[in-house]
């Protein structure tokens, strides 16, 4: 069974910086998959990512989405795209500050 962790950002690269690295361990661990929907941020999210994670993007770790012209943060348009471009049989909505654990991982797949 694949997990699909789904984050929706917008101006918020500073929670990532701290989540992300421990967030890809895990998921990289049991073949999981994180689908990262830049909504148009102002921040150097794209530049972070891009320069960071390349790897991740390349082996399809992460699912990398960057969307443009938007004024404001719609969390509903944001997650139904995270959710589209997601390829889990279960897909969980992760904050851009959320870290996830293995008893998190493993109170899902229970």
């Amino acid at each position: 069974m694949k997990l699909s962790f789904c984050t929706t950002c917008m101006n918020r690269v500073e929670y990532l910086k701290e989540t992300l690295p421990q967030n890809i361990k895990l998921i990289s661990k049991y073949n999981y998959e994180l689908t990262l929907v830049n909504y148009d941020s102002k921040d150097d999210l794209h530049d972070y990512i891009i320069n960071n994670y390349k790897e991740y993007i390349d082996n399809n770790t992460i699912n990398y989405i960057k969307i443009e012209n938007k004024n404001f943060f719609n969390r509903f348009h944001a997650k139904n795209i995270a959710h589209r471009y997601s390829t889990g049989d279960i897909l969980i909505n992760l904050d851009a500050d959320n870290f996830i654990n293995e008893k998190l991982i493993s109170t899902i797949i229970d």
